[in-house]
């Protein structure tokens, strides 16, 4: 079960699995692009998005 909750400024995710690292390895297509999607909702960007000195 995923669940996603929000609360003031704040947001919480859980995947409810100890897995999912394990999953990942594997190249799983679902579970890279919730882990995609998840990241870039908690703002985190790929180094090739916007690599440092390169203007956006």
């Amino acid at each position: 079960m995923i669940a996603a909750f929000t609360r003031g400024d704040g947001e919480v995710f859980n995947g409810g699995t100890t897995e999912w690292s394990h999953v990942l390895s594997f190249g799983e297509p679902f579970v890279e692009r919730i882990t995609h999607n998840v990241l870039r909702r908690f703002g985190l960007r790929s180094h090739f998005e916007n690599p440092e000195g390169v203007a956006s």
